[in-house]
């Protein structure tokens, strides 16, 4: 159930990444000043106290970084962070915004048009009951060509009148 609960709150982080900034802020800041009351109750100046506790505290990025990997997966921030990248550029750019999605859109539509074709040609079998039993009939005329025999295929009422002939 705990692992249920990351989970979700993982998410939650993805989708609410403003509020997670702001809680962490807070929670840097409280730690910043509950060390500088300690440091201001030893002695020392207020603003000494607040830079020692920012020394002691250990630099605020770093530690921002090891909470944020450790609230969502490294991809999925990379991939929306990239995600708005692309999504900037291609608003200052649209004429090349517009021929990418064309030139994208063209080539799936391609590819779904030969797949399709491939796999009614290739992959699937004739819907008949046994393809390996076809054949097909030509007749042969004897004639005076350089190959000597000429071919063509006849038509299925031809083919009718030859199966009752015989």
């Amino acid at each position: 159930m705990s692992q249920l609960k990351g989970i979700v709150a993982r998410l939650r982080s993805l989708l609410r990444r403003d509020d997670a900034e702001t809680r962490m802020d807070e929670e840097f800041r409280f730690h910043l000043d509950m060390q500088t009351e300690k440091n201001i109750a030893r002695g020392m100046a207020p603003a000494d106290a607040r830079r020692q506790a920012m020394v002691e505290f250990g630099g605020v990025e770093r530690h921002r970084e090891g909470l944020r990997d450790t609230q969502r997966p490294r991809v999925l921030s990379e991939l929306a962070q990239d995600a708005r990248f692309t999504a900037r550029a291609l608003r200052h750019n649209r004429g090349f915004a517009i021929t990418a999605v064309l030139i994208v859109s063209l080539g799936v539509g391609v590819t779904t048009a030969l797949f399709s074709l491939a796999n009614a040609l290739l992959f699937r079998e004739l819907p008949v009951p046994s393809p390996d039993d076809l054949y097909g009939l030509q007749e042969v005329r004897r004639g005076s060509s350089s190959i000597g025999i000429e071919g063509r295929r006849i038509s299925y009422a031809r083919y009718e009148a030859y199966r009752e002939a015989s």
